[in-house]
């Protein structure tokens, strides 16, 4: 067997572990977090029993809170059925703690893929604790005295894509469906300088029925995919020169890296390997070169024939042009975006795969053919780049060839 062969058996992907069933269950848990306090969020993240299901509505803008300095706002219409389940999750699991209070310490370790990480909790009472966590948080819903009211709750949230922190506003509201008018019209208020809750405040409680609909069960690889920036494998020193040298880019730092030893496979916060990195911050400069600012130096990055000469040498080292985070954006998926017909070549040629579907689970086309006939750049302006498409129709056949099973149809992907 050939060595490209042994190479891409190895590799842990994403979309061949889990159903888009599993993943939509998963980013249903991932929206409810958003909703949640945020110190409820951080003490729930590795419990088997999560809440998962919220027909909260979010809009966000820039303006002013109360009168303060103006900000990105992020407006959470959330209806108080699921402030209610969230009331009874935080209490259940408060006294949860206080009787096994290590029920959810875990470790990470790899695979036996390349790119797998693997959830262990060694004292094994995760299923145990969902049992008691759900009959605690049944027996809390018992009690007639227990309601919760229309309210407003605000906080700061650091996001890594915005250099200042953003306003989260949680505005807990009663009514039979928290709808994008709501959403609309509390946005409205709180520009206008006035309360996004208008109507005097109420209080309730709800069936145990209808708040256990909202609970979410994760297996261990499911809380993987939940928590994956988190449990994703740290960087050693080796990898953070490489990782400096590609952000800054340093090219002769990045040679060096290589010629250290530095982990060519590692995947970084976002799911991309450094070469992934590499050509996305090659395809960002250079197909937006004409709408940069005169003034910003970019003669230090690399040309197309640098990036090329990198490629073959991170290839050279065992660099896995398949491999990604559960985004899916591997370095050849991102070629294919790039669009230059050698680098998609290269890449093929060291196993670039073209059975990848978008790890949302959402139906779509598939990522690299999808990459392939459209480009689009900065100024959200989109070209269509035959010759790349034509290399992937001559190695693979026809978009979607022997790729999706024969029970399914495309508008099912």
């Amino acid at each position: 067997m050939m060595k490209d062969q042994l190479d891409l058996k190895s590799t842990y992907f994403w979309w061949q572990e889990f159903t888009r069933e599993q993943v939509e269950k998963v980013n249903r848990v991932d929206r409810r977090r958003h909703t949640l306090d945020p110190n409820l969020a951080n003490e729930a993240r590795f419990c088997q029993r999560q809440l998962g299901k919220s027909e909260a509505k979010t809009v966000n803008f820039w303006g002013s809170w109360e009168g303060g300095p103006e900000e990105t706002i992020w407006l959470n219409l959330i209806p108080l059925m699921d402030a209610y389940a969230e009331c009874l999750y935080g209490n259940a699991l408060r006294a949860l703690r206080k009787r096994m209070p290590h029920f959810d310490e875990h470790i990470c370790v790899d695979g036996d893929r390349l790119g797998e990480r693997r959830l262990i909790f060694p004292r094994q009472e995760e299923e145990l604790a969902s049992a008691w966590l759900s009959t605690r948080m049944w027996k809390l819903a018992e009690n007639p005295e227990l309601t919760v009211g229309e309210s407003v709750r605000t906080f700061h949230r650091k996001v890594s894509w915005s250099s200042k922190p953003e306003r989260v506003v949680h505005v807990m509201i009663h009514c039979e469906e928290v709808t994008r008018e709501h959403a609309e019209d509390a946005k409205q208020r709180v520009i206008d300088g006035l309360s996004p809750l208008e109507s005097p405040a109420v209080r309730k409680r709800f069936p145990w029925e209808q708040v256990r609909e909202t609970l979410s069960d994760l297996s261990h690889p499911e809380l993987v995919l939940l928590n994956w920036e988190e449990l994703r494998k740290p960087e050693g020193p080796l990898e953070v020169a490489l990782w400096e040298a590609i952000n800054k880019p340093d090219i002769d730092g990045i040679r060096k890296a290589l010629k250290s030893g530095a982990n060519l496979n590692h995947l970084d916060r976002f799911g991309h390997t450094p070469l992934a990195s590499l050509i996305m911050d090659y395809g960002n400069l250079w197909h937006n070169a004409d709408h940069l600012d005169e003034r910003r130096d970019i003669s230090h990055y690399p040309s197309l024939e640098q990036l090329l000469e990198l490629a073959h040498l991170f290839l050279a080292h065992g660099a896995d042009v398949n491999l990604a985070g559960p985004e899916e954006d591997s370095a050849f998926r991102i070629a294919c975006l790039v669009a230059d017909v050698r680098l998609v070549e290269l890449l093929l040629d060291h196993g670039g795969r073209q059975d990848f579907r978008w790890a949302s689970g959402y139906p779509g086309e598939l990522s690299v053919w999808d990459a392939a006939w459209r480009r689009c750049d900065g100024m959200n302006e989109t070209s269509h780049d035959e010759s790349v498409e034509k290399l992937l129709e001559s190695r693979f056949g026809t978009p979607y060839a022997d790729v999706i099973p024969s029970d399914h149809s495309i508008e099912d992907w």
